[in-house]
């Protein structure tokens, strides 16, 4: 949730994504904390989706109606539910 991915010029989107076997989940969520923290959080997602092993479940999501202060609590909360979806209602 809001990746500090501007830390060092950026470099961490530099990085070509690690391969792994294991199934995985990926949650990343940022909210409306400026164009830097919008875009590097859009840009990682769009890397990790072009790279991600079939296996792996990959969501973001843009908290439009969040701040850096507050974005974390709903983001947490709405990840437990995308990862966690036992596709029953």
């Amino acid at each position: 949730m809001s990746p500090s991915l501007w830390w060092n010029d950026e470099s961490l989107l530099a990085e070509k994504p690690v391969g792994y076997n294991a199934d995985k989940s990926i949650y990343i969520a940022v909210g409306k904390e400026g164009e830097v923290m919008e875009r590097t959080a859009l840009e990682l997602f769009n890397k990790l989706e072009k790279n991600k092993e079939e296996n792996t479940k990959l969501y973001y999501e843009f908290l439009e109606d969040k701040t850096h202060g507050d974005a974390l609590h709903i983001a947490v909360y709405h990840a437990f539910e995308k990862l966690f979806d036992s596709g029953e209602e």
